[in-house]
């Protein structure tokens, strides 16, 4: 939840305080939305999180994924080092670091705005995946300057959606992280298999079902008993 309103104090915090990589499965995922929130570090321990995650240090590809697409949003001399970095140690992610490096190399204007749909559009799109859907859903906080921005992608066989978390600072909207928060199938059309019939019977319009009789209620019904004024009624 620290991570998804996104405040730097409490990222740093979380950093300071994170336990080393752990074996199993699932059991780094926590670093995901850690890494997603990450787009202003500040300190060399912040960097140095955002690189172990994007060369795999935390064997999760969700984490590695989430800090390949901060490193490109941060679009600076830095995050583009360690781009250039996972390129060379972390080939399972070849095609998403190479996006990032020419996100990075075509100079892209900072992701802040005095307009949030205005910046909330950039974001979609610096992130695409596969065709964005129309329509957002956007929530504020009490005061108003805070919000959190959900869009939508089709990828021919999944809907994904993606949450944005904004921070008005000084009269500008800010992007504190971005990360996947819903995973939808697609359903296909309707799939009509065409079965051979089998030798020996014959066609379904040959052999009708003989229409069953009716039957009587009092054949398949015990016939009713009057009530018994003797036995108690129950509440």
């Amino acid at each position: 939840m620290l991570a998804l309103i996104g405040d730097p104090e409490d990222l740093r915090l979380i950093i300071r305080l994170a336990p080393p990589p752990q074996p199993g499965p699932f059991s780094n995922r926590w670093a995901y939305g850690v890494a997603a929130a990450l787009l202003e570090p500040a300190t060399e321990e912040e960097w140095a999180f955002l690189r172990q995650c994007a060369l795999n240090g935390f064997d999760d590809r969700w984490v590695d994924a989430g800090a390949i697409q901060t490193l490109k949003l941060i679009a600076s001399p830095r995050s583009l080092g360690i781009l250039n970095e996972a390129l060379q140690q972390n080939t399972f992610r070849e095609k998403s670091v190479v996006k990032g490096i020419a996100y990075v190399q075509s100079n892209p204007l900072p992701l802040r705005d005095e307009n949030l749909n205005q910046l909330a559009d950039r974001v979609a799109n610096a992130i695409k995946f596969g065709r964005l859907e129309e329509g957002r859903r956007v929530r504020y906080n009490e005061s108003e300057d805070k919000a959190l921005v959900d869009w939508a992608y089709n990828t021919g066989e999944d809907r994904l959606t993606y949450t944005g978390t904004f921070h008005k600072v000084d009269g500008m909207w800010r992007l504190h992280g971005v990360r996947e928060t819903l995973q939808e199938m697609i359903g296909s059309a309707t799939v009509v298999i065409n079965r051979p019939p089998v030798k020996g019977l014959p066609p379904p319009e040959l052999s009708p079902v003989p229409a069953t009789p009716p039957v009587a209620l009092d054949q398949i019904l015990p016939p009713m008993q009057p009530p018994n004024p003797a036995s108690p009624k129950k509440n």
